[in-house]
């Protein structure tokens, strides 16, 4: 008898996050969207951040 882990697969085919992250990491091998390094990522954000709130 299979266990519940076992028996809960995941049709990673069908599944729309999935379907998401192939088609980002597509366009990062195809160039047509900039791959942008974590920390990078989140200096940017927090740049933002402080000015929208830094102002107020």
């Amino acid at each position: 008898m299979k266990s519940d882990e076992q028996s809960q697969k995941i049709d990673l085919e069908n599944d729309p996050l999935a379907q998401e992250l192939k088609r980002r990491i597509q366009e990062i091998d195809e160039g047509t969207m900039p791959l942008t390094p974590f920390k990078e990522g989140m200096d940017r954000m927090m740049e933002r951040m402080r000015l929208k709130y830094a102002s107020g």
